[in-house]
Protein backbone atom coordinates (compact mmCIF):
# COMPACT_ATOMS: atom_id res chain seq x y z
CA UNK A 1 0.00 0.00 0.00
CA UNK A 2 1.20 3.50 -0.75
CA UNK A 3 0.05 6.73 0.88
CA UNK A 4 0.07 10.17 -0.70
CA UNK A 5 -1.19 13.69 -0.15
CA UNK A 6 -3.37 15.49 -2.67
CA UNK A 7 -2.87 19.21 -2.12
CA UNK A 8 -4.64 21.74 -4.35
CA UNK A 9 -3.67 24.78 -2.30
CA UNK A 10 -2.30 25.79 1.04
CA UNK A 11 -5.88 25.77 2.36
CA UNK A 12 -6.96 22.28 1.34
CA UNK A 13 -5.28 18.89 1.72
CA UNK A 14 -6.58 15.37 1.22
CA UNK A 15 -4.78 12.21 2.22
CA UNK A 16 -5.15 9.01 0.24
CA UNK A 17 -4.14 5.38 0.36
CA UNK A 18 -3.82 3.16 -2.67
CA UNK A 19 -3.30 -0.60 -2.68
CA UNK A 20 -2.63 -2.76 -5.71
CA UNK A 21 -2.16 -6.51 -5.50
CA UNK A 22 -1.83 -9.17 -8.18
CA UNK A 23 -4.37 -11.83 -7.24
CA UNK A 24 -3.62 -14.31 -9.99
CA UNK A 25 -1.77 -14.25 -13.26
CA UNK A 26 -4.85 -12.70 -14.89
CA UNK A 27 -6.46 -10.49 -12.25
CA UNK A 28 -5.40 -7.49 -10.17
CA UNK A 29 -7.08 -6.07 -7.06
CA UNK A 30 -7.02 -2.27 -6.78
CA UNK A 31 -8.26 -0.36 -3.74
CA UNK A 32 -8.30 3.32 -2.78
CA UNK A 33 -9.58 5.66 -0.11
CA UNK A 34 -9.44 9.44 0.34
CA UNK A 35 -10.01 11.58 3.41
CA UNK A 36 -9.32 15.12 4.68
CA UNK A 37 -5.72 15.16 5.84
CA UNK A 38 -6.72 16.58 9.21
CA UNK A 39 -9.00 13.60 9.91
CA UNK A 40 -8.22 10.04 10.92
CA UNK A 41 -7.81 7.52 8.12
CA UNK A 42 -11.04 5.55 7.53
CA UNK A 43 -10.86 1.82 8.04
CA UNK A 44 -12.88 0.79 4.98
CA UNK A 45 -11.68 1.04 1.40
CA UNK A 46 -13.99 3.38 -0.55
CA UNK A 47 -13.08 1.96 -3.96
CA UNK A 48 -12.46 -1.72 -4.65
CA UNK A 49 -12.02 -3.01 -8.20
CA UNK A 50 -10.83 -6.32 -9.61
CA UNK A 51 -9.39 -5.81 -13.08
CA UNK A 52 -8.76 -8.57 -15.62
CA UNK A 53 -7.53 -6.48 -18.55
CA UNK A 54 -4.72 -8.59 -20.03
CA UNK A 55 -2.33 -5.75 -20.84
CA UNK A 56 -2.54 -4.43 -17.28
CA UNK A 57 -1.45 -7.64 -15.56
CA UNK A 58 1.98 -8.04 -13.92
CA UNK A 59 3.22 -4.60 -14.93
CA UNK A 60 6.05 -2.84 -13.13
CA UNK A 61 3.64 -0.28 -11.69
CA UNK A 62 1.24 2.49 -12.46
CA UNK A 63 -0.52 5.55 -11.05
CA UNK A 64 -4.15 6.54 -11.51
CA UNK A 65 -5.52 9.83 -10.22
CA UNK A 66 -9.10 11.02 -10.11
CA UNK A 67 -10.48 14.23 -8.70
CA UNK A 68 -12.67 12.23 -6.29
CA UNK A 69 -15.04 15.20 -6.15
CA UNK A 70 -17.96 12.99 -5.22
CA UNK A 71 -16.52 12.01 -1.87
CA UNK A 72 -14.85 15.30 -1.00
CA UNK A 73 -17.97 17.48 -0.76
CA UNK A 74 -18.37 20.20 0.41
CA UNK A 75 -14.79 20.88 -0.71
CA UNK A 76 -14.47 19.17 -4.10
CA UNK A 77 -11.33 19.39 -6.19
CA UNK A 78 -12.50 21.22 -9.29
CA UNK A 79 -9.33 22.18 -11.08
CA UNK A 80 -6.30 20.05 -10.41
CA UNK A 81 -4.53 17.90 -7.84
CA UNK A 82 -0.85 17.91 -6.93
CA UNK A 83 0.41 14.51 -5.84
CA UNK A 84 3.52 14.11 -3.72
CA UNK A 85 5.50 11.23 -2.20
CA UNK A 86 4.48 8.56 -4.70
CA UNK A 87 6.42 5.30 -4.78
CA UNK A 88 5.98 2.66 -7.48
CA UNK A 89 7.17 -0.91 -7.23
CA UNK A 90 6.50 -4.14 -9.17
CA UNK A 91 3.22 -5.87 -8.47
CA UNK A 92 5.37 -8.99 -8.04
CA UNK A 93 2.97 -11.84 -7.46
CA UNK A 94 5.37 -14.31 -5.80
CA UNK A 95 3.69 -17.41 -7.21
CA UNK A 96 4.34 -16.49 -10.84
CA UNK A 97 6.93 -18.57 -12.64
CA UNK A 98 7.88 -21.08 -9.92
CA UNK A 99 9.29 -24.33 -11.29
CA UNK A 100 9.36 -27.22 -8.78
CA UNK A 101 11.95 -30.00 -9.09
CA UNK A 102 12.51 -33.13 -7.00
CA UNK A 103 15.86 -33.25 -5.19
CA UNK A 104 15.39 -36.67 -3.56
CA UNK A 105 12.57 -38.98 -2.51
CA UNK A 106 14.36 -41.51 -0.30
CA UNK A 107 12.98 -40.41 3.08
CA UNK A 108 10.08 -41.21 5.42
CA UNK A 109 8.79 -37.85 6.77
CA UNK A 110 10.90 -34.80 5.98
CA UNK A 111 10.71 -31.53 7.94
CA UNK A 112 12.61 -28.50 9.19
CA UNK A 113 14.58 -27.20 6.15
CA UNK A 114 17.32 -24.83 7.34
CA UNK A 115 19.89 -23.13 5.10
CA UNK A 116 23.21 -22.96 6.94
CA UNK A 117 25.92 -21.02 5.12
CA UNK A 118 26.51 -23.16 2.04
CA UNK A 119 24.30 -26.19 2.68
CA UNK A 120 20.80 -27.24 3.73
CA UNK A 121 19.93 -29.21 6.83
CA UNK A 122 16.59 -31.00 7.06
CA UNK A 123 15.00 -33.59 9.31
CA UNK A 124 13.54 -37.00 8.61
CA UNK A 125 11.40 -37.39 11.71
CA UNK A 126 10.36 -41.02 11.25
CA UNK A 127 13.80 -41.91 9.90
CA UNK A 128 15.34 -40.44 13.08
CA UNK A 129 17.97 -38.55 11.08
CA UNK A 130 19.04 -35.02 10.22
CA UNK A 131 20.39 -34.85 6.67
CA UNK A 132 22.69 -32.40 4.92
CA UNK A 133 22.22 -31.33 1.31
CA UNK A 134 25.16 -29.83 -0.56
CA UNK A 135 23.52 -28.39 -3.67
CA UNK A 136 22.53 -29.39 -6.13
CA UNK A 137 21.99 -33.01 -5.03
CA UNK A 138 24.67 -34.40 -2.70
CA UNK A 139 22.96 -35.72 0.45
CA UNK A 140 24.72 -37.05 3.54
CA UNK A 141 23.83 -37.87 7.15
CA UNK A 142 24.40 -34.94 9.49
CA UNK A 143 23.16 -36.63 12.68
CA UNK A 144 21.75 -40.07 13.42
CA UNK A 145 19.97 -40.78 15.61
CA UNK A 146 18.38 -37.34 15.81
CA UNK A 147 15.86 -38.16 18.57
CA UNK A 148 13.14 -37.52 15.99
CA UNK A 149 14.20 -33.94 15.37
CA UNK A 150 11.62 -31.78 13.62
CA UNK A 151 12.08 -27.99 13.31
CA UNK A 152 15.63 -26.61 13.11
CA UNK A 153 16.97 -23.09 13.58
CA UNK A 154 20.33 -21.40 14.17
CA UNK A 155 21.02 -19.38 17.32
CA UNK A 156 24.33 -17.73 16.53
CA UNK A 157 26.62 -20.70 15.98
CA UNK A 158 24.38 -23.15 17.85
CA UNK A 159 21.82 -25.43 16.23
CA UNK A 160 18.44 -25.65 17.96
CA UNK A 161 16.15 -28.60 17.28
CA UNK A 162 12.68 -29.58 18.41
CA UNK A 163 12.94 -33.26 19.37
CA UNK A 164 9.90 -35.52 19.72
CA UNK A 165 11.71 -38.49 21.29
CA UNK A 166 13.29 -36.43 24.11
CA UNK A 167 10.35 -33.97 24.30
CA UNK A 168 12.70 -31.00 24.37
CA UNK A 169 14.37 -28.16 22.51
CA UNK A 170 18.01 -29.16 22.22
CA UNK A 171 21.02 -26.97 21.46
CA UNK A 172 24.20 -28.17 19.76
CA UNK A 173 27.29 -26.00 20.14
CA UNK A 174 30.14 -25.49 17.68
CA UNK A 175 31.96 -28.50 19.16
CA UNK A 176 29.01 -30.73 18.35
CA UNK A 177 27.96 -31.17 21.99
CA UNK A 178 24.19 -31.42 22.34
CA UNK A 179 22.34 -30.45 25.51
CA UNK A 180 18.85 -29.50 26.70
CA UNK A 181 17.79 -25.89 26.26
CA UNK A 182 14.28 -26.35 27.70
CA UNK A 183 12.10 -29.43 28.21
CA UNK A 184 9.49 -28.62 30.86
CA UNK A 185 6.74 -26.17 31.68
CA UNK A 186 5.83 -25.86 35.36
CA UNK A 187 7.38 -29.26 36.01
CA UNK A 188 5.54 -31.10 33.23
CA UNK A 189 7.42 -32.43 30.20
CA UNK A 190 6.53 -31.00 26.81
CA UNK A 191 4.44 -33.04 24.38
CA UNK A 192 6.73 -32.91 21.31
CA UNK A 193 8.32 -29.54 20.44
CA UNK A 194 7.73 -28.98 16.75
CA UNK A 195 8.61 -25.70 15.03
CA UNK A 196 10.27 -22.48 16.17
CA UNK A 197 11.53 -19.03 15.26
CA UNK A 198 14.04 -16.76 16.96
CA UNK A 199 13.78 -13.00 17.48
CA UNK A 200 16.86 -10.82 17.11
CA UNK A 201 17.15 -10.34 20.89
CA UNK A 202 17.28 -14.10 21.49
CA UNK A 203 13.59 -14.64 22.27
CA UNK A 204 12.56 -18.09 21.06
CA UNK A 205 8.98 -18.91 20.05
CA UNK A 206 8.06 -22.57 19.61
CA UNK A 207 5.03 -24.80 19.22
CA UNK A 208 4.32 -27.98 21.18
CA UNK A 209 1.53 -30.06 19.61
CA UNK A 210 0.96 -33.61 20.81
CA UNK A 211 1.81 -35.57 17.64
CA UNK A 212 4.85 -37.18 19.26
CA UNK A 213 2.86 -38.61 22.15
CA UNK A 214 1.26 -41.30 20.01
CA UNK A 215 4.31 -42.96 18.44
CA UNK A 216 5.34 -44.67 20.64
CA UNK A 217 2.60 -44.03 23.22
CA UNK A 218 3.86 -41.54 25.81
CA UNK A 219 2.19 -40.06 28.88
CA UNK A 220 0.81 -36.55 28.55
CA UNK A 221 2.12 -34.28 31.30
CA UNK A 222 0.60 -30.94 30.21
CA UNK A 223 -3.14 -30.21 29.82
CA UNK A 224 -2.70 -28.22 26.60
CA UNK A 225 -0.98 -28.07 23.21
CA UNK A 226 1.08 -24.96 23.65
CA UNK A 227 2.75 -22.01 22.00
CA UNK A 228 5.67 -20.83 24.14
CA UNK A 229 8.10 -17.94 24.49
CA UNK A 230 11.54 -18.61 25.96
CA UNK A 231 14.41 -16.26 26.73
CA UNK A 232 17.34 -16.41 29.15
CA UNK A 233 15.86 -19.26 31.18
CA UNK A 234 12.37 -17.74 31.42
CA UNK A 235 9.55 -19.75 29.81
CA UNK A 236 6.08 -18.29 29.15
CA UNK A 237 3.00 -20.07 27.83
CA UNK A 238 1.55 -17.66 25.25
CA UNK A 239 -1.30 -19.82 23.98
CA UNK A 240 -2.80 -22.92 25.60
CA UNK A 241 -4.32 -24.75 22.64
CA UNK A 242 -7.23 -27.00 23.60
CA UNK A 243 -6.39 -30.71 23.44
CA UNK A 244 -8.51 -32.29 20.73
CA UNK A 245 -9.20 -28.94 19.04
CA UNK A 246 -5.92 -27.08 18.49
CA UNK A 247 -2.55 -28.20 17.20
CA UNK A 248 -0.17 -25.20 17.10
CA UNK A 249 2.41 -26.09 14.50
CA UNK A 250 4.32 -23.74 12.16
CA UNK A 251 5.90 -20.64 13.74
CA UNK A 252 7.20 -17.64 11.79
CA UNK A 253 8.07 -14.06 12.76
CA UNK A 254 7.36 -11.25 10.33
CA UNK A 255 10.32 -9.51 8.74
CA UNK A 256 10.20 -6.62 11.23
CA UNK A 257 9.49 -9.02 14.12
CA UNK A 258 6.34 -7.13 15.08
CA UNK A 259 4.03 -10.05 14.29
CA UNK A 260 4.15 -13.80 14.93
CA UNK A 261 2.36 -16.14 12.53
CA UNK A 262 1.30 -19.60 13.75
CA UNK A 263 -0.55 -22.39 11.98
CA UNK A 264 -3.19 -24.41 13.79
CA UNK A 265 -3.16 -27.65 11.84
CA UNK A 266 -6.25 -29.15 13.44
CA UNK A 267 -8.38 -26.06 12.78
CA UNK A 268 -6.89 -25.43 9.31
CA UNK A 269 -5.99 -21.88 10.29
CA UNK A 270 -3.25 -19.30 9.91
CA UNK A 271 -3.18 -17.16 13.04
CA UNK A 272 -1.37 -13.93 13.87
CA UNK A 273 -0.25 -12.35 17.15
CA UNK A 274 1.15 -8.88 17.75
CA UNK A 275 4.63 -9.02 19.34
CA UNK A 276 5.32 -6.44 22.07
CA UNK A 277 8.72 -4.92 22.80
CA UNK A 278 9.19 -7.38 25.68
CA UNK A 279 8.34 -10.29 23.38
CA UNK A 280 4.89 -11.02 24.79
CA UNK A 281 2.04 -11.80 22.39
CA UNK A 282 -1.40 -10.18 22.19
CA UNK A 283 -4.36 -9.46 19.90
CA UNK A 284 -4.65 -12.88 18.24
CA UNK A 285 -6.38 -12.87 14.84
CA UNK A 286 -7.31 -15.71 12.49
CA UNK A 287 -6.00 -14.56 9.09
CA UNK A 288 -7.03 -17.63 7.07
CA UNK A 289 -9.34 -20.59 7.66
CA UNK A 290 -10.12 -23.69 5.67
CA UNK A 291 -6.47 -24.50 4.90
CA UNK A 292 -5.75 -28.16 4.18
CA UNK A 293 -3.25 -29.45 6.78
CA UNK A 294 -1.31 -26.20 7.33
CA UNK A 295 2.12 -27.00 8.73
CA UNK A 296 5.50 -25.21 8.69
CA UNK A 297 6.17 -21.75 7.29
CA UNK A 298 8.82 -19.44 5.89
CA UNK A 299 8.89 -15.91 4.45
CA UNK A 300 10.54 -14.21 1.50
CA UNK A 301 12.37 -10.90 1.19
CA UNK A 302 9.11 -9.08 0.46
CA UNK A 303 7.65 -10.31 3.81
CA UNK A 304 5.18 -12.72 2.15
CA UNK A 305 4.33 -15.78 4.25
CA UNK A 306 4.69 -19.27 2.73
CA UNK A 307 2.59 -21.99 4.40
CA UNK A 308 3.09 -25.68 3.68
CA UNK A 309 -0.28 -27.37 3.04
CA UNK A 310 -1.37 -30.73 1.66
CA UNK A 311 -1.26 -29.59 -1.99
CA UNK A 312 1.99 -27.64 -1.80
CA UNK A 313 2.85 -24.18 -0.47
CA UNK A 314 0.23 -21.44 -0.10
CA UNK A 315 1.58 -17.87 -0.25
CA UNK A 316 0.00 -14.98 1.63
CA UNK A 317 0.72 -11.26 1.84
CA UNK A 318 1.67 -9.99 5.32
CA UNK A 319 -1.96 -8.93 5.91
CA UNK A 320 -3.18 -12.46 5.15
CA UNK A 321 -4.38 -11.86 1.58
CA UNK A 322 -3.86 -14.99 -0.52
CA UNK A 323 -1.51 -14.88 -3.50
CA UNK A 324 -1.93 -18.51 -4.57
CA UNK A 325 -0.43 -22.00 -4.46
CA UNK A 326 2.91 -23.48 -5.51
CA UNK A 327 1.84 -27.10 -6.12
CA UNK A 328 3.96 -30.04 -4.94
CA UNK A 329 3.33 -33.73 -5.77
CA UNK A 330 3.42 -34.83 -2.11
CA UNK A 331 1.91 -33.43 1.10
CA UNK A 332 4.17 -30.51 2.03
CA UNK A 333 5.33 -30.15 5.63
CA UNK A 334 7.64 -27.13 5.69
CA UNK A 335 9.70 -24.74 3.59
CA UNK A 336 12.73 -22.47 3.70
CA UNK A 337 14.80 -20.33 1.35
CA UNK A 338 18.39 -21.15 0.49
CA UNK A 339 21.23 -21.41 -2.05
CA UNK A 340 23.89 -18.77 -2.57
CA UNK A 341 21.39 -16.17 -3.77
CA UNK A 342 18.78 -17.06 -1.14
CA UNK A 343 16.12 -17.45 -3.83
CA UNK A 344 15.60 -21.22 -3.95
CA UNK A 345 12.51 -22.35 -2.07
CA UNK A 346 13.22 -25.72 -0.47
CA UNK A 347 10.10 -27.72 0.37
CA UNK A 348 9.97 -30.80 2.58
CA UNK A 349 7.06 -33.05 1.60
CA UNK A 350 6.72 -36.43 3.31
CA UNK A 351 9.17 -38.75 1.49
CA UNK A 352 10.52 -35.99 -0.77
CA UNK A 353 12.70 -32.89 -0.76
CA UNK A 354 11.94 -30.35 -3.50
CA UNK A 355 13.57 -27.19 -4.80
CA UNK A 356 11.46 -24.46 -6.41
CA UNK A 357 12.97 -21.63 -8.46
CA UNK A 358 11.66 -18.64 -10.34
CA UNK A 359 13.24 -17.57 -13.64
Amino acid sequence: MRQCVIDESAHFAVACAIACRQLTATSTLMQAKYWPAANAEPIAWQVTVTDATAVLQNLSGGIGIDSASGILAPNPISAHALVDDIEVEPLCNPILGYSVALVSQSFQFTEGPLWRGDHLLFSDITGNTIYRLDPPSSISVFRAPSDQANGLIMDGGALLAGEAATRRISTTNLMGVRSTLVDRYQGGRFNSPNDMDLRGDGTLYFSDPDYGLSNPPLQRELPHNGLYRYRAGALTLEWAGVVGSNQPNGVQLSRDESVLFVTDTQQGQLRRWVVAVDGSLSLPVVLQSGLAVPDGMCRDGAANIYVAVSAGVEIFAPDGARWGLVPVPRVASNCGFGDADGLSLYITARQGLYRARRP
